[in-house]
């Protein structure tokens, strides 16, 4: 009588040590992945703007009436900024109150004596 598990290789478990090597590693290079993605949308929306102005100049006949259209345009795009600076200072403001609110809810320490004895007798 032939048993399914004979063909199964043995599955090894990590030690302990290589699971927290492995969750450590984690824990410092999840915050450096997010600053690399953040920033690589930042420099490719820059360049994205870049030659988009470019093509826009490059097209027009009349490169100071097209001049004047780039700058009109340049004041339409304070208002995502506006919403990306009123974004990250709700979030500030939000970690902050979090913060406050957390070491609030901790109990203080009462000002009397312990009412039973710390080192219990034997």
């Amino acid at each position: 009588m032939s048993t399914v598990t004979e063909n199964v290789p043995e599955v090894s478990r990590p030690s302990s040590g290589a699971r927290l090597g492995r969750g450590l590693k984690y824990t410092v290079v999840g915050p450096l992945l997010i600053l690399r993605g953040v920033l690589g949308l930042g420099v490719g929306s820059t360049l994205g703007t870049a030659r988009w102005v470019g093509r826009r100049c490059h097209r027009s006949e009349d490169s100071a009436g097209d001049l004047a259209v780039v700058v009109q345009s340049g004041a339409n795009r304070r208002r995502p900024l506006l919403i990306a600076g009123a974004t990250v200072a709700v979030l500030a403001l939000g970690g902050i109150t979090f913060s406050i609110v957390r070491r609030s809810m901790q109990p203080e320490p009462s000002p009397l004596p312990p009412s039973v004895d710390v080192t219990p007798q034997p």
